[in-house]
């Protein structure tokens, strides 16, 4: 059964057989898809993601000659099935690594240790042995120098990625994959040991004014800060690219950029008075954080002339935001991200794709 909520974007450099070739491999590698299971046929699969069959056959084309599924004459597409001997899963000890204080409980990292355990509990040949805190790296270099049981290590949201690279390069035969959101460059510099399972920022800012589309709105504020951060830029591109692709046009007076030294939930709250002075007409509003949602939404609390003003958030690593606040968000989508990256180091075959591009989820 197809999950994803992807949608393929026209107007994109990334040909359309690509686009669908990577959501297919997130359903497979995050265990949507079970090996040696069935893939919908050609033309559901162009109905659900509003693609031509030419266009689903070049996909398919290139998972079968990537390895991820073969072609049974008259019965479909299949997931290769992990029990052919040729695809052996590894047995040992995956290291969970992070340099956090208290990771296991400190609320950006629990969702993906408890979806990581998750993901594990389906392998029992695989061992999990959690590193964290301020002497990380020395305990994990101690352990990858003694424990010959190790099969691999998932990193989790580091953000010193210089010395993950020293790290990751004195221990070559190892793989390590990271869990995080996107960096940019990834590809160009990490070595051959190092895969990325990443959020993809470019199609949660999409999905963001789909949905707000879908609902009615036609004039989108956007409040944002951090305007430097990459992962803020991709999110505000695959924002305004839905705009071209719905057939709308965005004002450059509707981006509020809000970089101050006040407290992110007060940089909402005043983007909002400010984009309402510019625009009383807004139908909704995109905050590139969910931080910033909570300002924008106690705004509108005491501006009754617009109640009925949509908000939607982005980075949902802290659910009561958006659950008290009654304000829909764009998740990162942990369970997926942790899923596949478990299976990558367990599934040699599948440890070949460089970057993996997690969809968020929406959710209200």
């Amino acid at each position: 059964m197809i999950h994803t909520g992807a949608n393929v974007i026209r107007n994109s450099s990334e040909p359309l057989y690509e686009q669908l070739y990577r959501f297919l491999l997130e359903e497979i590698l995050c265990g949507h898809i079970p090996a040696g299971g069935k893939l919908p046929g050609m033309t559901q699969l162009a109905r659900t993601y509003g693609v031509s069959t030419i266009t689903v056959n070049q996909a398919l084309d290139k998972l079968i000659e990537d390895g991820y599924c073969l072609r049974r004459p008259k019965k479909g597409t299949f997931v290769t099935d992990c029990r052919n001997p040729v695809r052996r899963e590894k047995s040992g000890t995956i290291i969970l690594f992070s340099t956090s204080v208290n990771s296991e409980i400190y609320l950006v990292d629990t969702p993906f240790y408890t979806h990581l355990r998750h993901t594990a509990e389906n392998f029992p040949q695989a061992n999990l042995l959690v590193i964290s805190g301020p002497q990380a790296f020395s305990q994990l270099t101690e352990q990858l120098d003694h424990n010959r049981s190790i099969i691999g290590v998932i990193i989790i949201a580091i953000n010193v990625f210089e010395r993950l690279l020293e790290l990751v390069g004195n221990y070559p035969g190892l793989p390590f994959v990271l869990l995080n959101y996107q960096y940019p460059e990834f590809e160009k510099i990490a070595p051959a040991n190092l895969r990325g399972v990443f959020n993809d920022e470019f199609s949660g800012g999409y999905t963001a004014a789909s949905e707000l589309f879908a609902l009615g709105a036609k004039e989108i504020g956007v409040i944002q800060y951090g305007v430097g951060d990459s992962n803020y830029r991709l999110r505000l591109q695959g924002f305004l690219q839905a705009h071209v692709d719905h057939g709308f046009v965005f004002k450059e007076t509707n981006l509020c950029n809000i970089d101050s030294v006040l407290p992110p939930m007060e940089r909402g709250y005043n983007g909002m008075g400010v984009l309402l002075s510019r625009n009383p007409r807004l139908d909704a509003v995109f905050c590139i954080n969910d931080i910033l949602a909570v300002g924008a939404v106690r705004f509108l609390k005491l501006s009754p002339a617009h109640h009925d003003l949509l908000i939607i958030g982005y980075d949902n690593h802290l659910p009561e935001l958006h659950i008290a606040n009654h304000f829909p968000t764009i998740a990162v989508n942990t369970a997926a991200m942790s899923s596949a990256a478990v299976r990558m180091l367990l599934t040699p075959e599948l440890y070949h794709c460089k970057q993996l591009f997690i969809s968020p989820r929406l959710v209200r």
